[in-house]
């Protein structure tokens, strides 16, 4: 994914011309990041990325356990984080989701049933029967036009407008998402519901994120915050800014980002940068390497599920409040 940084400030060195980090990110696209790690343009399991003839289909199995979705007799038009309409006489029975965090709040939705297909890192024992697709980028369409799903999920952006175009002119309807902040996760999460018929699932699931995150600020309410910096790697290191989703998370946990005031919600930064702002505590991403092992800074690594936003994202802040005040929780 090309990682596009605006015209930078006097003040923010960059120690060279800037570079995607080695582990590319951005934001809770992080629910697409295992397929970056595992090379997600190749297919799995079908040795290519075409499609084939609406003729030469597979024959297509019944939905799982033949329970057919709920409100299966209202029909639904609802409009995607791309700004397209997506109107059906009646929810779909068929669903493929190339987003794993989208998958789990399916699964959540109580709609895993149904699901036709996974991508290669839908890990979940309820999915492990369900033939792979591939990964969420990229993936095999021969190995989704096979599965023969009414609805495709897919993340709206410029990484990977090809599958969504392939989709779409094989018949395939396709519905983007694109949970690029917590505003944006509660949107996609309340539109899936929708898209299943299961609105009212959806508000519950809303709620009880509602009530959870508002008893973690009572719980943190007076206490001072951290001052963290939150490392994804790379060299030069890349950090989390102002208006991403980690700098969101961070705040709700009781943090204060140092790179708040940084010009861009994701941009590489020099090692002074670190020397010269007030630090207490570096959180390093999963997997991330960097060039800060002298600084005299302590370092944690954050719940790896915050990088996979779904329905229990307010457990996983909270895990993350009490490495940052344990104190708290005592």
């Amino acid at each position: 994914m090309a990682l596009r940084c605006p015209a930078l400030r006097p003040g923010w060195p960059l120690g060279g011309r800037p570079r995607p980090p080695a582990r590319s990110f951005l934001g809770p696209v992080l629910a697409l990041v295992s397929g970056f790690l595992g090379g997600c343009g190749g297919s799995e399991g079908t040795g290519g990325a075409g499609t084939r003839s609406p003729d030469h289909r597979a024959p297509l199995p019944a939905p799982a356990e033949g329970i057919p979705p709920e409100g299966a007799g209202k029909g639904v038009r609802i409009a995607d984080a791309g700004g397209r309409i997506l109107e059906l006489a009646h929810p779909p029975s068929r669903l493929i989701s190339l987003v794993p965090s989208a998958t789990e709040t399916l699964l959540a939705l109580g709609a895993g049933h149904l699901l036709v297909a996974r991508t290669r890192y839908d890990t979940a024992s309820a999915l492990a029967h369900l033939p792979s697709v591939g990964g969420g980028l990229h993936p095999s369409l021969e190995a989704i036009v096979a599965a023969g799903p009414q609805v495709v999920v897919t993340f709206a952006g410029e990484t990977d407008p090809v599958t969504a175009a392939r989709l779409e002119a094989a018949g395939i309807a396709v519905f983007r998402i694109r949970p690029e902040s917590l505003g944006e996760i509660r949107r996609t999460i309340r539109d899936l519901g929708r898209l299943v018929g299961r609105d009212d699932r959806a508000d519950s699931i809303l709620a009880a994120l509602d009530q959870e995150l508002e008893a973690l600020q009572r719980r943190l309410q007076g206490r001072p915050k951290v001052r963290a910096a939150w490392l994804l790697g790379g060299h030069p290191p890349w950090v989390a800014g102002p208006g991403s989703y980690l700098d969101e998370v961070l705040g709700l946990a009781g943090g204060e980002n140092v790179f708040h005031d940084a010009p861009s919600p994701y941009l590489p930064v020099s090692l002074e940068e670190f020397l010269v702002r007030r630090i207490d505590l570096i959180l390093v991403s999963p997997g991330a390497d960097s060039l800060l092992t002298p600084l005299p800074i302590p370092r944690i690594t954050p719940p790896p599920a915050l990088e996979r936003p779904g329905p229990d994202l307010a457990r996983w802040i909270r895990e993350l409040a009490r490495l940052l005040h344990p104190e708290a929780f005592l």
